[in-house]
């Protein structure tokens, strides 16, 4: 811990927040990944600033962004694992 009470060092949450958003950025529409990308750059500046409060708060919001994004992310792949269960089964049933 720095002084004030502040920790010093590399930001911990950056290298997950920008990979995380990028993975939602490839995998889930624009908007889930962009967003929660630019909380973890502002919250990174604000670690880099020493303005530690404003930190925590912007990456907590990064956070929610991302665990929202995943479980959109979840929703799309059960939706279309499901259509290919479904199309391999109609193909199976029809003799096609």
């Amino acid at each position: 811990m720095g002084s004030n009470n502040q920790p010093r060092g590399d930001n911990p949450t950056l290298v997950t927040g920008i990979v995380f958003s990028i993975i939602e950025i490839v995998f889930v529409p624009l908007l889930y990944g962009i967003i929660p990308l630019i909380f973890t750059i502002m919250a990174n500046n604000a670690w880099k600033s020493g303005d530690y409060e404003d930190y925590k708060s912007k990456s907590h919001t990064a956070k929610i962004l991302l665990i929202v994004g995943g479980i959109v992310l979840a929703v799309e792949c059960v939706v279309v694992l499901g259509g290919f269960a479904y199309l391999f089964w109609a193909m199976v049933t029809s003799g096609f």
